[in-house]
Formats: structure tokens, C-alpha cells, sequence
């Protein structure tokens, strides 16, 4: 007796667990690819355009000053952190089934990361804890590195489009 009950919840455990599944929206990994793109590219775009607004609200501050020094930090920024993050996220893509879940493309780790990110950019824009024109540089540091890497995923779709290597 106790075994048929076993198997019986075993069995309403498999159905459920595979009605679960079929809810999943399948897309094949080249589209997951071409998301986290986007996403990258879209975050990136967002914090620099706020970036700009901010600087180009001071009038005092000198925009080429500006530019040329976030160029330097935002290439040691992009080389030592958002590179690396965008490459390992192509390659846990990679090896992701045929098709997977459409929200995939970003780990759930990655997903509590960005939230977290995303609540610290807003409290600190609302409080006054970081003056606004460090909170600029910040800002245009942190997306234009989520804009270059961006970069990354849609060179991986291309090359998985047109074969290239």
C-alpha cells in the first residue's frame, strides 16, 4: 500500500514538474543571445544618457576632461569586469539546451544582482550620500562598460548566423 502511494505522488510530482515546463517560452539560444544584447546594451544606454544630462547640467564642468579620463577608467573597468562577465554569460549560454527558457539568458543570480544594482542606483540618486557629479562619472562608467560588452553577445549571434568563426 504504502508504495502505490509512493508512486503515485511520484507520478502527480512528474506531471506537475512537466505542466511546469511546458509554461516555459522556448527560444532558441541564438535569440537568448541576441536578449542579453539587448539588455546589456539598453542598461548601458540608460545610465549614460543620464550621465549626460548630469554633466551637461554643471556648464562648469569641462565635458573633454570628462570624456578623456572615463575613457581610461572605463577600459580597465571593461577589460577587468564587464568583459569577463559577458563572456562567461555567452559561454553558460552556449551550453544551454537547443531551446530554453526565454529568461535564461541571465543567470537568476545575475537576475538578484541586477535588482540590487538597480535599487542602489535609485537610492543613491535620490539621497544626497554621493555627490551628483561622482554619481555621473559612475554612471557613465558602469554603462558604457555594459554598452562595449554588450557588444560580445551580438558578435556571438552573427557568428552563429552566418557561420562564421
Amino acid at each position: 500500500m504504502r508504495g502505490k502511494i509512493l508512486a503515485r505522488e511520484t507520478h502527480l510530482l512528474f506531471m506537475r514538474n512537466k505542466q511546469i515546463e511546458e509554461l516555459k517560452p522556448g527560444i532558441p539560444r541564438s535569440l537568448l543571445l541576441l536578449f542579453s544584447g539587448l539588455f546589456w546594451s539598453l542598461a548601458g544606454i540608460m545610465l549614460c544618457r543620464q550621465a549626460a544630462i548630469w554633466f551637461l547640467s554643471f556648464g562648469h564642468v569641462s565635458l573633454w576632461w570628462v570624456s578623456l579620463l572615463g575613457l581610461c577608467v572605463v577600459s580597465v573597468v571593461y577589460g577587468f569586469g564587464f568583459k569577463r562577465i559577458a563572456l562567461n554569460n555567452i559561454h553558460r549560454i552556449r551550453l544551454l539546451p537547443a531551446s530554453s527558457c526565454a529568461f535564461a539568458f541571465q543567470s537568476w543570480k545575475s537576475y538578484i544582482l541586477i535588482g540590487f544594482m538597480i535599487g542602489l542606483g535609485i537610492f543613491f540618486k535620490k539621497s544626497d550620500l554621493i555627490p551628483i557629479p561622482i554619481l555621473a562619472f559612475v554612471y557613465l562608467i558602469i554603462g558604457s562598460s555594459l554598452f562595449i560588452s554588450s557588444l560580445h553577445f551580438y558578435r556571438h549571434v552573427f557568428r552563429g548566423a552566418f557561420g562564421s568563426r
